[in-house]
């Protein structure tokens, strides 16, 4: 276990580390109670069992592996503080990350009505792909304001029909996200694709 003064957000994404792989998520929402700020962060390593990536999350929350996405969660994998990682998957046509990521919020807006967003500038990542990232808020099952941030990185198969995609993001309610999110940093920046031990 590694400890780690959960005092300040660390705002890199894999992305930039240069990782490069492909899958699809599905953007979650949730609602959960506020870490304390004064305790330290203890962190505990994971490993993927199909040794798609490896991350570090605090040693109080739970994981949930299904459908080919990890959660790390506090107290609800659906409607809780979690983050999700989905480290490779694949969606129908050829799209860039922008559209891949409009396309799940849309899907995610058929179980929340009120989902808005704003995505963020598009990027190119590497040569033949493109990353996308987004902000969002909504109201979740329990009726709680809610705040998330997700990224998209896909990379099309042309001539095939299909878009290889690798999604991570992150929610919590609107009143504590600004006490989570440097959680979510330090998971972030502990995280790397690609065969783990």
């Amino acid at each position: 276990m590694k400890r780690v003064p959960g005092s300040r957000s660390v705002g890199r994404c894999w992305w930039r580390r240069g990782a490069a792989c492909a899958l699809a998520g599905i953007l979650v929402l949730a609602a959960a109670p506020a870490l304390r700020a004064a305790a330290p962060l203890i962190l505990q390593p994971y490993a993927d069992p199909d040794k798609l990536f490896t991350i570090s999350y605090p040693i109080t929350w739970h994981v949930r592996r299904a459908n080919g996405s990890t959660k790390f969660y506090l107290d609800d994998p659906e409607e809780g503080t979690e983050l999700t990682i989905i480290p490779r998957g694949a969606v129908k046509g050829e799209m860039d990350a922008a559209q891949v990521l409009k396309m799940l919020a849309d899907a995610a807006r058929g179980r929340y009505p009120d989902l808005k967003g704003v995505v963020g500038r598009q990027r190119a990542a590497g040569a033949a792909g493109t990353i996308a990232e987004g902000a969002f808020t909504w109201t979740n099952a329990h009726h709680a304001a809610m705040k998330g941030w997700s990224e998209v990185g896909a990379y099309k198969a042309v001539g095939q029909g299909r878009t290889d995609i690798v999604y991570e993001g992150y929610q919590a309610p609107a009143s504590t996200f600004d006490t989570v999110e440097p959680v979510f940093g330090h998971m972030l920046a502990s995280l790397r694709f690609g065969p783990g031990k």
